[in-house]
């Protein structure tokens, strides 16, 4: 099980590709100081100074025994980073100091120490977090207390039939549960807001999984292979939760999203080979990464105003895209050449695009398409960004009694409406933050003049 896991994360890293090389730069533990930036060793660790804390990055493969301290020279150790310590077979002891908040995914993995923890609990937590759980059974439930679990934690459990995640947990990360395939059911509390990539992907026998209304994110084919995505399916095939789309994968045709979707999540529509045409709404703000990925058969795209950002790869590998039109002039597009394509040229390790990018003048739509030798088509200057009114109460003024309801909003002590939503947001940029709080405070100036 622990190869399947391993298997597991390379291919993913494969996948996913784009990689940064690693680049080894141990240094003598003599001329570390406390301001010292980089890469070192400390007895029989590695780690790395990042300014403000250290990470412990790598270990002697024969280390038996190993003692992380609190800080070195001055800089506090508060993480252990993934992979840190895999196949340290000899490992036995390892002291992990209070300081310690951050682990990454198998960073005990094949050591003699995670197995003797293994046997005393198949919950291995330390510093209240979560490391390890492949050798659970049946029904678990996470003790209240344990404030985060690491990647790939119960990836590859084919034991575990139930889970209950408590209060203390806020974010599913990347993989956790990936390959658990007896897993039929998962209790997630309230707490939680964000259930990273390919959590539950491969958990075949998950039918039944409630999501909190307290998620906000979900990550690319967190649900891919389960039971539960394919009734979904049946249902709808735009597969929507908390106002996320979180797959198109059986959709054909052409598609209107609906109103109510703030976001696409990554690789939603990924594969669907039958989708010919999308429309995007004024009520989405992001496109994950490989939201439309290989989707031979799409033909036209026309993204709303209201879109802030595109992932990267989110129009790769559409064989057939014409045209794809971006409304929002100061839109984020991703910076690579794969983000909009729909050819690759193996000779010279290029992405191309055989269609054209309509925009408008001077927009990110327009230097996107001119570094990359993209066909572009102006629509002209961008019209004015309407703007919130700053009338958040229905008064049909602008008074301090907007500004407490806006506070309370980005404290998040208060909900707002669509319509609210709209008039709060003054900067025109598509968010309700801070900026426009500070739009609606100059208005009330200008009011009180």
């Amino acid at each position: 099980m622990k190869i399947n896991k391993f298997i597991a994360s390379i291919m993913a890293v494969c996948v996913m590709g784009f990689g940064v090389p690693y680049v080894n730069a141990v240094m003598d533990n003599s001329v570390i100081t406390a301001e010292a930036v980089g890469e070192y060793n400390y007895d029989c660790l590695e780690y790395t100074n990042y300014g403000s804390y250290i990470e412990i990055t790598g270990c002697n493969d024969y280390a038996t025994e190993v003692v992380i301290p609190e800080e070195i020279n001055g800089v506090p150790v508060t993480s252990i980073g993934e992979l840190a310590f895999y196949e340290c077979n000899s490992l036995i002891s390892v002291e992990i100091p209070d300081s310690i908040t951050s682990i990454g995914r198998l960073a005990f993995e094949e050591t003699l120490w995670l197995q003797e923890k293994q046997k005393e609990n198949p919950l291995v937590i330390v510093s209240n977090i979560l490391i390890d759980g492949t050798t659970c059974k049946g029904d678990v439930v996470i003790p209240d207390g344990v404030t985060s679990i690491v990647s790939q934690a119960f990836s590859g459990c084919e034991s575990l039939t139930s889970i209950e995640i408590p209060d203390s947990v806020t974010k599913i990360e990347y993989q956790t549960f990936y390959g658990c395939e007896n897993l039929t059911s998962v209790t997630i509390s309230d707490s939680v807001t964000s259930i990273e990539g390919e959590a539950f992907t491969f958990c075949s026998s998950l039918a039944s999984i409630k999501i909190p209304d307290s998620v906000t994110s979900i990550g690319d084919y967190a649900f891919s292979r389960t039971l539960w995505l394919e009734e979904k399916q049946k249902e709808n095939p735009l597969v929507i939760v908390n106002d996320i789309l979180i797959d198109g994968e059986k959709c054909s045709g052409k598609v209107v999203i609906p109103d109510s979707v703030t976001s696409i999540a990554g690789s939603a529509f990924a594969s669907c080979d039958s989708l010919k045409s999308i429309e995007i709404p004024n009520s989405v703000t992001s496109i994950g990464r490989d939201a439309f990925y290989f989707c031979t058969g799409l033909i036209s795209v026309k993204i709303s105003d209201s879109v802030t950002s595109i992932g990267n790869g989110a129009f790769s590998y559409c064989f057939d895209l014409k045209t794809i039109t971006i409304l929002n002039s100061d839109c984020d597009i991703a910076d690579y050449d794969f983000t909009i394509s729909n050819a690759y040229d193996n000779a010279n390790g290029k992405f191309y695009f055989n269609g054209t990018i309509y925009g408008y003048e001077n927009s990110t739509a327009q230097a996107y398409a001119e570094k990359y030798e993209r066909n572009f088509v102006s629509l002209g200057k961008a019209p004015e960004k309407e703007t919130g009114s700053g009338d958040m109460n229905g008064d049909n003024s602008v008074s301090v009694a907007d500004a407490v309801l806006l506070q309370s909003y980005i404290l998040g002590k208060q909900e707002l409406t669509k319509e609210q939503l709209k008039n709060a947001d003054l900067t025109g940029d598509g968010l309700v933050d801070s900026f426009d709080m500070v739009m609606l405070r100059h208005k009330l100036i200008e009011n009180n003049k």
